[in-house]
């Protein structure tokens, strides 16, 4: 970044031509660590204005110079231009917000800015859209000859092994990578505690999507065991965050939860409860700020309507434990979402297109199997099938297939699955 660069050089000048002193003494002078005092010199960091003002009565300044403090404001606003990715999660939306979801553009991106972690996971979350593990492997090996920052190191270490398929060393390698953040900064400053709570999702995520992988595998003890971990570093991440991303992926642990039948009735109540506090969340805060593309994110069409779907898809696994006033209720809800929300103008191509009529099958199998009316049975069961054809259209499409391991482990479309064994063999 050309600004934070100037900056850069403007602080080494002070030490080196005015003070005359290490970067090890002037850290120590200024409470900070060397690394980081060698990261704000080298442009890869901007300094605070709180540094600015210590910096320069350090060097006989009463205030730091207005030419800096504009320096200062024009390298913020270069940073938040960048900048276009929170997390990891997020990071498919926003790339389409930004205009930038091509292997092309990040790359010459890349180009500039070797070190920017974020396009780096850019480029990876492209790579494996598009099933080009190996190519996705070598990038990462490519990026960690930029990476300075030891945790990112291994936050890019550990998505290598994971898809590598050894989820566990991926797991062990994050939570090292955490536990040298707390020995660098034992009293970390607000940028840091970001920094902190990017590492906890990430341990996090790898946790979810290994539970994931042993769901598919059938072994349902240790992929329990794995959903709950992941609900323990969540669990530390809300005292640092309320990130409405986050939040989101919290709620997606007590989806699967739920899915394995661990207090079920609770865990999908909690689910839907996250994700409608998640998405209101969002709402407020950018009300609050009017930072229009960080708003937008959440609303982009394709994370509204795979968010959506699943939702909806809890609203009738959450009805099979009410009565039938509150079954209505929630079918009904169900019915006016899916009907707001179906995705006309997006690309079947799309993973989020064929997550919606996934989860919309599995919203009406249960819908037919918890109706008295056999005509209706019959009548949602055709609907299911019409709208599974769709799904399988949509699979077809995208490079990574999922659709077949959904079909045999969803509970959402047992009924269905009972009731018309000829037409799933056809699917399948």
């Amino acid at each position: 970044m050309e600004v934070a660069k100037r900056l850069g050089d403007e602080i080494k000048n002070i030490r080196v031509d005015v003070l005359n002193i290490t970067q090890k003494d002037i850290a120590e002078k200024l409470n900070i660590s060397i690394v980081y005092m060698s990261y704000l010199e080298k442009g890869k960091k901007i300094p605070s204005r709180d540094f600015l003002d210590k910096l320069y009565k350090l060097a006989g300044r009463k205030n730091t110079p207005d030419e800096i403090i504009q320096l200062l404001t024009e390298a913020k606003k270069q940073k938040k231009r960048e900048n276009f990715i929170n997390t990891p999660t997020n990071v498919v939306y926003r790339l389409e917000e930004e205009g930038l979801y091509s292997y092309t553009k990040l790359k010459n991106l890349m180009k500039k800015n070797p070190d920017n972690l974020s396009i780096v996971y850019g480029i990876l979350t492209i790579l494996i859209r598009e099933g080009k593990i190996n190519e996705a492997k070598k990038h990462l090996l490519q990026s960690l000859l930029n990476i300075e920052n030891p945790e990112e190191r291994k936050w890019i270490e550990a998505s290598y092994y994971e898809l590598e398929g050894n989820f566990p060393f991926a797991i062990k390698l994050m939570q090292d990578s955490l536990d040298e953040f707390d020995k660098r900064f034992p009293e970390p400053n607000l940028s840091q505690l970001d920094t902190k709570s990017r590492l906890l999702f990430e341990t996090a995520c790898i946790h979810f999507r290994y539970g994931q992988h042993l769901f598919y595998k059938g072994n349902r003890d240790e992929c329990t065991e794995s959903f709950k971990q992941a609900l323990k570093y969540h669990e530390i991440l809300k005292q640092l965050t309320e990130d409405p991303f986050y939040m989101m992926d919290y709620a997606g642990i007590f989806f699967w939860l739920s899915l394995l039948g661990i207090n079920p009735e609770e865990n999908w109540q909690k689910y839907i409860n996250l994700v409608r506090q998640a998405i209101t969340q969002n709402y407020y805060s950018g009300m609050k700020s009017f930072d229009v593309k960080r708003w937008k994110s959440l609303y982009s069409k394709q994370y509204v309507i795979s968010t959506v779907s699943f939702l909806v898809r809890a609203y009738a696994q959450l009805a099979r434990y009410k009565n039938e006033e509150e079954r209505i209720k929630l079918f009904e809800e169900g019915d006016f979402l899916l009907a707001l929300h179906t995705p006309v103008d997006i690309n079947i191509s799309n993973n989020e297109y064929y997550r919606y009529y996934f989860n919309k099958a599995c919203f009406y199998s249960i819908k037919a199997e918890l109706s008295e009316s056999e005509t209706e049975k019959k009548y949602i069961l055709d609907l299911v099938y019409g709208i599974l054809q769709e799904a399988a259209r949509a699979d077809s499409k995208n490079k990574i297939k999922v659709m077949s391991y959904e079909l045999e482990t969803s509970v959402g479309i047992k009924y269905f699955r009972e009731q018309k064994p000829k037409l799933i063999k056809t699917l399948l």
